[in-house]
């Protein structure tokens, strides 16, 4: 089963192609987000969801381009 909906998957390339554009390696991300390289790079190909506190800091390293709230936001149609 996906472990991940559509819209983790669209801020998980988000992230991936934030990186390309800046030139950043998992190694700086993870210096950032003070968690390890493997996290980021499962976090970047859609394997598991950031924690919170690494969601925070990758919205602030990335300026906002990738946004905390998007890694958690509900799938289902609003009511």
């Amino acid at each position: 089963p996906a472990m991940c909906s559509h819209i983790t998957m669209t801020v998980m390339t988000a992230l991936r192609d934030w990186m390309k554009r800046n030139n950043r390696k998992e190694r700086e991300v993870a210096d950032f987000t003070e968690t390890d390289r493997t996290i980021v790079n499962k976090v970047k190909n859609g394997k598991r969801l950031p924690s919170m506190p690494m969601a925070y800091a990758i919205e602030r390293m990335t300026n906002g381009e990738v946004p905390m709230t998007s890694w958690f936001e509900d799938t289902q149609d609003a009511a």
